[in-house]
């Protein structure tokens, strides 16, 4: 019989074990609970486990206390570290980061964002999923952007921080708007180097697009991004990310896009669209299509 991956789950907080435990069983790993820091170190040198999911709120031992103690010991630090919270500090993140950790998932989290990212870090580990009955889908994406201060270019950031947090393979990918530059030609370029093109889109960078058009003058965004998508056919995707304006978000035929204008429902949508490129990927159709 194949060995299961087990997984230590370490929290103070009942519910959340619990729940952890229902939704990682469909998977049938062999799981184990802490209901603290010091226990989850005492368990961790005792039993050899193949990925730490570990609260990063505590009391007594915070979760960066704990990751760095299991770091700094030879037989603990290969271990892969998922942390969970409901922080979203990106000081945090960085932080972490640098201590080893794999990935974050934000409390309270969504299921099948857990379930991929635990997958995702088994498989780094040496695990593989990809059976006929099961494939784990990781996307490449590209997160195209045009620089336009410091702010805009600080909530770009953050934007792929969130992202490579669940598990998503995104890249920064800046365009630099030169006048004759053929948007089309951009976005097609880009077909073989990724699953997703992430467009940021502002009032200037829209603008920028539309007079770019290399032949006939000024071409619509919504037609550019039309002949983008014939293009690129089904294997490709690629999503508008609205960040501000007034205009009525355009999607072209199964055309996805994420409206980001209103900040408040930042945590939201992120998880939408994370959800979205984790389970439905390239290759199928995409979900959620918001008129």
């Amino acid at each position: 019989m194949e060995n299961k991956p087990k997984i230590l789950l370490v929290d103070d907080d009942d519910n959340t074990l619990e729940l952890g435990r229902l939704v990682l069983s469909h998977d049938s790993y062999q799981i184990s609970i802490a209901s603290n820091g010091e226990e989850a170190i005492s368990k961790a040198n005792k039993e050899a486990f193949d990925l730490i999911i570990l609260d990063y709120s505590m009391p007594s031992m915070s979760g960066l206390s704990v990751c760095k103690i299991l770091k700094a010991d030879p037989t603990t630090k290969d271990i892969p570290i998922i942390l969970w919270t409901g922080h979203r500090e990106i000081e945090i993140q960085i932080t972490a980061y640098d201590l080893g950790v794999e990935h974050f998932i934000t409390k309270p989290f969504n299921n099948s964002i857990l379930r991929a990212q635990v997958k995702n870090a088994l498989r780094k580990n040496g695990y593989n999923f990809m059976t006929t009955q099961e494939k784990i889908y990781i996307p490449k994406v590209f997160i195209s952007y045009k620089w336009e201060s410091d702010e805009h270019n600080d909530w770009v950031m953050k934007f792929a921080v969130d992202l490579r947090s669940a598990g998503i393979d995104a890249s920064l990918d800046r365009w630099e708007v030169r006048y004759g530059d053929s948007f089309t030609d951009y976005m097609t370029s880009k077909l073989s180097e990724a699953d997703v093109m992430l467009f940021i889109m502002t009032t200037e960078s829209v603008a920028a697009v539309e007079a770019s058009h290399e032949k006939g003058g000024a071409v619509k965004f919504e037609m550019q991004l039309a002949t983008s998508r014939r293009i690129a056919g089904e294997n490709f995707r690629i999503i508008p990310i609205y960040r501000e304006g007034n205009k009525t978000a355009a999607h072209v035929k199964d055309h996805r896009y994420a409206d980001f204008r209103d900040d408040t429902k930042y945590g939201n949508n992120i998880q939408l669209l994370i959800s979205d490129l984790l389970e439905s990927g390239s290759l199928a159709p995409p979900v959620g299509v918001r008129k």
